[in-house]
């Protein structure tokens, strides 16, 4: 498996994987930049109706479940104690 940008390999092998302050923070930014992406979209004046629509539903269906994929994936993380 290919890394992808922004992770962090650890030196040595473990039970799991600790999300670390920096990790939070590059999925944080990666997702406001989408957020902003789509309320921009959804605001500018030239957007009369405040709509989104597409003619690739097939695209559309995808990116949908990525972000419930990755939902799930959050959902599932173990908080230390």
């Amino acid at each position: 498996m290919k890394k992808p940008e922004g992770c962090k390999t650890p030196t040595t092998d473990r039970e799991q994987y600790n999300l670390t302050v920096p990790d939070l923070k590059f999925i944080e930014k990666q997702v406001m930049k989408i957020n902003a992406m789509l309320s921009y979209y959804v605001n500018m004046p030239e957007n009369k109706t405040g709509e989104l629509a597409t003619v690739n539903t097939d695209r559309l269906e995808y990116l949908i479940q990525q972000v419930d994929d990755i939902k799930t994936t959050l959902e599932n993380v173990s908080w230390l104690r």
